[in-house]
């Protein structure tokens, strides 16, 4: 039986992937996946259904209207060209099929989403949870409004940054426990790798952790007080949140941290210099999220020379163009903010400085002052990168320097 399940996971990865090359195929049938696959028609869409809860041509569905749903907000290309390019003939069943799916018109989707950042939660492949549960029968799947709104309740500040990911990642959440506040499994989406997914377990008992980590694969996260037993090895990962006033501090008069815009775009562009990671592409296309809450992006901004004045401490003494007259960008500092169901952090503190600026002083200043701007907005400071090998590459700064609390430990499990 063993074997028989293993076989029938392994066809359907192969379907799963044939499914997803195909997508923008109008003429793909269940005949063709089936056929990919090894089997009959009616039977394979049985097995496929079992283990990824949609039927064979529900899924092509559901993925056609996904990637064209992304299309819409990213870009400005005619609605019946992506439908065309998604595997739909006509621009009526694009629409009808999209309504059934997202409740609007593809128009009405594009204008409500087209400046707003796509959250990873919106991208998880929806098998994953199904291809799970067919694994293991004994979990069921439970409903994540419940599990946020009991972690919540229970210790806020603790699983607040839990809770948020729940969303933000769309993590699914599992059990083989009568009541499911003893421990949960979260399910993330890992596409491209063995089973496609990560999980995370969330346990304070030790006998409901030994006996996950000794029958589940592809642990790679823990939440858990049980220390004692933990896999070997396991690298601890700090959460600290901010909970006091704000801080007394006090930047160089010539320093002015304030929120980002699309406005910022050229200045944005000068002080990444040579740099074109992904990080640098979002800032010059703030425009593209602009409208959502979520993204939270600061600048540092120097005055420079004005006047018949050409000479600028800040550079060195070099002469300054024109174009840098007035001010500056000389460090960007990524946040965002996380929000659910009334609970918002923000999403840690990263300051890149300009190439060739910054000292460890400017960066605990600067620090402070984000965190006071992140105060003010009423949201809660959080941190989970500030210590240990980071933080030494600041002289050793951590955010608990600056009155940050310890409120939770994770556990990554290595190898994994």
């Amino acid at each position: 039986m063993l074997v028989e399940q293993q076989e029938s996971r392994e066809y359907i990865e192969r379907a799963l992937e044939y499914a997803r090359k195909n997508l923008g195929n109008s003429g793909v049938s269940v005949e063709d996946v089936a056929r990919e696959a090894g089997f009959s028609t009616n039977y394979f869409n049985r097995i496929f259904m079992a283990h990824t809860g949609f039927s064979v041509m529900e899924y092509i569905r559901f993925e056609r209207l996904r990637g064209a749903a992304q299309e819409l907000r990213s870009s400005k290309r005619d609605i019946l060209e992506i439908a065309l390019a998604h595997g739909y003939d006509s621009h009526e069943g694009f629409s009808r099929s999209f309504r059934a799916q997202y409740q609007c018109t593809p128009s009405e989707y594009r204008e409500a989403k087209r400046r707003q950042a796509v959250s990873w939660g919106e991208l998880v492949d929806e098998t994953l949870v199904h291809r799970f549960l067919a694994k293991y029968p004994q979990f069921r799947q439970l409903d994540e409004d419940e599990v946020i709104d009991g972690l919540l309740a229970k210790d806020g500040r603790r699983f607040g940054y839990l809770c948020t990911s729940i969303q933000g990642m769309g993590l699914k959440a599992v059990t083989d426990r009568e009541d499911w506040q003893e421990g949960f499994v979260l399910i993330g989406d890992r596409r491209n790798q063995e089973n496609g997914w990560y999980l995370v377990l969330v346990t304070d008992e030790e006998a409901v952790l030994r006996e996950w980590i000794a029958q589940l694969e592809q642990v790679q996260q823990i939440l858990t007080s049980a220390v004692q037993a933990l896999p070997e090895p396991a690298e601890e990962y700090r959460e600290y949140m901010y909970f006091g006033e704000e801080m007394q501090t006090k930047l160089p008069e010539q320093l002015q941290i304030r929120r980002l815009t699309p406005e910022d775009t050229e200045l944005i562009r000068q002080w990444a210099g040579e740099r074109n990671d992904g990080y640098v592409m979002h800032l010059l296309h703030l425009e593209c999220c602009v409208d959502d809450p979520g993204v939270l992006e600061f600048g540092v901004f120097e005055k420079l020379a004005t006047g018949d004045k050409n000479e600028c401490s800040a550079f060195g003494g070099r002469n300054v163009s024109d174009a840098e007259r007035g001010e500056r960008m000389i460090a960007a500092v990524g946040c965002g903010i996380e929000s659910v169901h009334g609970f918002s952090l923000n999403d840690g503190i990263q300051i890149r400085f300009a190439a060739g600026e910054g000292s460890d002083s400017l960066y605990r200043q600067i620090y402070a002052g984000v965190t006071n701007e992140i105060v003010r907005m009423g949201v809660l400071p959080f941190d989970n990168i500030q210590y240990g090998r980071y933080a030494a590459a600041h002289g050793g700064f951590t955010s608990e320097e600056l009155g940050y609390q310890l409120v939770n430990c994770m556990w990554f499990v290595k190898g994994e």
